[in-house]
């Protein structure tokens, strides 16, 4: 099927890339024609040695950005994207017109205000590290990816941002917040989104129809700013889904937090979303933030976190950079109530034998600040054209590690949805190669991990190593391509001394492309276990009717058994439309 699949895409593309190439040229601005957009095929195409490709910290364009987007041709006009200490719209230095750059880095997320930054337009390699820097922490908002994912670091222009925005000239972000003119101290804006996901096999009882309202405000001082973004949500499914009454209306403050950036020394301090890694959607040292269980995907390849209670400092001197996070109390997963459409298959089985009255559930979180907190540490350079980094980190498993205790006064069994303690050791790296593409990869060592496997609920501790390595590569801005493949291996046992060795591997993927002034991009994007495991698959089409207004819409499908990572989930195989409204 995925061979089909693949198959019918590529037709369509080939012939789309015909047709619209077609479009394109007639469309084209003519030498001093007055009335030429900005956005135009002539003016639109990338110079011969800008670095291109994602980000090379691998993250996703933002599910819920609002800011409007520029022209790919456009000079950047905020800060450079990827800095997380800049509020939106905040003033940026504009490219050098070649040569060598000095000063700030590309993405670096600790620039000041009118710091010169790398010219895109130079036609040799980056004389410091690249556009995108995968050391920099996330922007302001936080992927969906999401690697998220957000999820979420585009380039201004960047044509490859596979999430609810295209083209987006704003620091990198999770769920990006909105623009503000330069020279303005207090910004408010933020955008309506409705999104619509209707499973394919009950179309009575959609996966979600969710409305959203997100309201972003900033302020700016000379070296300290603030943020804060409030979010609304109604999910008009929620009636429908089973088991049991589900609340459709969810507002909380999203993201809140206070930044402090000078020459050397950088920190911000509040509720944040912050993600590590260079690899495109699969991120094992992503650890920071967990999964939202409500939304978990928000694309073929990338997830949604939620924002947590963090600090972060970062020391910066020449090509070398240490970062430290803090989270006074460790952020897990939240269990989802039975029903609810993205819980996996085992879990309705455990919350079935609740209800028969066979056991009872309890979900044990780290509860207590500052004695079960979270920490880590990153540091990284750059040399000799590769950004390297070393990572760090002691905290809580996300997921629930389902354990089953015998409670002697009722002889019932309680199974409990534990977080262990555990640390991680990670290596990442990330190159430019030839101005249009971009290797990049993840090394993770998790020792003493814990884990379920499937039905069986008492959990084995091991050794759990993680890799992933990849490449992208853009053609002519038009075109992206985008495959890497990850290993995961554990090996360990449990109580009852059983043995479980497990290896999952297989491949992520994109291929898209850019028609009608790149207003329209479509593609195909997801994961195939070759393990095994499962596959997913995104069709998608994107499309942006001005600044202010987005269309995504698509087909995702979830194949495999219903034991598999993949085909647990697939009840929830869909057709969706969302659009978005920004302001």
């Amino acid at each position: 099927m995925l061979r089909l699949h693949f198959t019918i895409l590529m037709a369509v593309l080939l012939s789309a890339a015909s047709v619209a190439g077609f479009l394109d040229d007639a469309q084209a601005a003519l030498p001093g024609d007055p009335f030429a957009s900005a956005g135009s095929p002539a003016a639109s195409r990338r110079p011969a040695g800008t670095p291109s490709g994602r980000p090379a910290d691998g993250s996703f364009p933002p599910e819920g950005s609002s800011a409007p987007s520029m022209p790919p041709s456009s000079p950047l006009q905020g800060r450079l994207a990827g800095d997380s200490f800049a509020l939106p719209g905040q003033p940026a230095p504009s490219p050098q017109s070649g040569g060598a750059s000095s000063g700030s880095l590309a993405g670096d997320p600790f620039a000041l205000p009118g710091q010169p930054a790398p010219s895109p337009q130079s036609g040799g390699a980056p004389s410091g590290p690249l556009a995108g820097d995968p050391f920099a922490p996330s922007g302001p908002s936080g992927q969906s990816q999401e690697v998220g994912q957000s999820q979420d670091d585009g380039l201004a222009g960047d044509p490859f941002s596979s999430g609810s925005q295209t083209g987006v000239a704003e620091p990198a972000a999770e769920d990006g917040a909105g623009s503000s003119a330069p020279g303005v101290p207090f910004a408010l804006s933020g955008f309506f989104e409705t999104r619509n996901q209707l499973a394919l096999r009950h179309m009575d009882r959609p996966v979600s129809l969710r409305q959203r309202l997100q309201v972003e405000a900033s302020k700016r001082w000379e070296h300290v700013s603030l943020f804060a973004s409030f979010r609304g949500d109604a999910d008009l499914a929620a009636p429908t889904w089973k088991h049991q009454y589900h609340s459709p209306f969810l507002a909380s403050v999203h993201e809140a937090y206070l930044t402090l950036d000078t020459d050397h020394l950088d920190m911000f301090a509040g509720r944040k979303i912050h993600r590590w890694g260079t690899g495109d959607g699969i991120n094992p040292m992503d650890l920071i933030n967990p999964i939202d269980t409500r939304d978990p995907f928000s694309s073929g390849r990338a997830d949604n976190r939620v924002p947590a209670e963090l600090a972060v400092a970062k020391l910066s001197w020449k090509n070398w950079s240490l970062e430290g996070v803090f989270l006074p109390l460790a952020r897990v997963s939240d269990l989802q109530s039975r029903g609810y459409p993205w819980n996996a298959k085992d879990y309705d089985s455990i919350y079935a034998a609740e209800e028969r009255g066979e056991i009872r559930v309890r979900n044990k979180k780290p509860d207590e600040w500052f004695r079960q907190c979270a920490w880590g540490a990153r540091l990284s350079t750059f040399a000799g054209g590769w950004d390297l980094s070393l990572l760090f980190f002691s905290g809580y498993i996300s997921h629930p590690v389902w354990t089953p205790v015998l409670v002697p006064a009722s002889g019932r069994m309680t199974y409990e949805a534990r977080h262990p303690h555990f640390t991680a050791y990670g290596i990442n790296f990330a190159k430019a190669v030839g101005g249009s593409s971009t290797i990049r990869g993840e090394l993770a060592y998790k020792p003493q991990y814990r884990m379920n496997f499937n039905d069986e609920y008492f959990p084995f501790t091991g050794d759990y190593v993680q890799s992933v390595i990849g490449i992208d590569y853009d053609l002519d801005s038009k075109y992206y391509f985008n495959i890497q493949m990850f290993t995961d291996f554990f090996k360990g046992s449990n109580e009852r001394q059983e043995s479980k060795n497990k290896i999952w591997n297989g491949v992520s993927y994109e291929i898209s492309g850019k028609w009608f002034r790149d207003d329209l991009k479509a593609g195909v994007r997801g994961k195939i276990y070759t393990s095994g495991d499962g596959d997913l698959t995104d069709f998608f089409v994107q499309y942006k009717f001005n600044d202010n207004v987005e269309l995504n819409t698509g087909i995702m499908l979830w194949l495999g058994s219903n034991e598999s990572a993949i085909g647990r989930y697939s009840e929830n195989n869909m057709i969706y439309c969302n659009v978005k409204f920004s302001f």
